[in-house]
């Protein structure tokens, strides 16, 4: 996080009039590689993404590309899933006809675990029950009815004390595969791992998740599969 001064100029000084924090960010603009700056709490996630406006400041010697304004392809994008899902579509079932006694087992992307203090704070506990204490971190999913963009959300919680907290969600378009499997005792899911990136958009922890049950995947879920980390 880094914190700038917005100053104007008084007769023999500069007064600072507003302060605005950023999000340190790795971007990449026609190839090159650059030093970027995000307004802290600006809602995108690591890809690629239109920007609409932006401007280049150096700070303790350093140059930024400040990103400031984005399209807004990426709401539209969220309010078209959302009507979407508002229908549920059956998985095909072609994909679980054969081996169906054998456990399968993919890794799922969790998104939005940057969104909220809360979730990385969770994330944080967690990481350091892995990684500094070696000590088991559970993970377990949840249908979200209640949620008010897609009322087949599937929220992903961690347990690292007491009690589980939820630190992002199940990509939309795989909860139709997931669904089915919520409540079958031989379904399983685990940690895959914690990571903290500072080469995103937003800058902060990530966790995957891997997910087991009985039978061979979709395949929408295999090519899934295959673009995680």
């Amino acid at each position: 996080m880094i914190n700038v001064p917005v100053t104007k100029a008084a007769s023999d000084a500069l007064n600072t009039v507003m302060s605005i924090e950023f999000t340190k960010a790795k971007i990449k603009i026609n190839g090159k590689n650059l030093n970027g700056l995000v307004k802290r709490g600006v809602d995108i996630s690591p890809g690629k993404v239109k920007c609409t406006s932006y401007c280049q400041v150096k700070i303790d010697e350093i140059d930024y590309t400040v990103l400031w304004k984005f399209s807004n392809c990426q709401v539209e994008l969220c309010e078209a899933t959302a009507q979407a899902a508002a229908e549920p579509t059956p998985a095909p079932k072609e994909s679980y006809e054969s081996d169906t006694d054998t456990q399968h087992t993919l890794p799922f992307k969790v998104l939005g675990t940057c969104h909220s203090t809360c979730r990385q704070d969770a994330l944080e506990e967690a990481y350091s029950y892995l990684n500094e204490y070696n000590r088991p971190v559970f993970v377990k999913l949840e249908h979200e009815v209640d949620n008010a963009y897609d009322s087949n959300a599937i929220a992903v919680f961690v347990q690292t004390d007491y009690e589980y907290k939820k630190v992002g969600y199940i990509a939309s378009e795989l909860t139709k595969y997931v669904h089915q499997h919520l409540h079958d005792p031989d379904f399983t899911v685990s940690v895959r791992h914690i990571r903290f990136c500072t080469n995103f958009w937003m800058v902060g922890y990530y966790i995957t998740i891997e997910l087991s049950k009985k039978g061979l995947w979709d395949k929408e879920v295999v090519k899934a599969s295959k673009r995680v980390k």
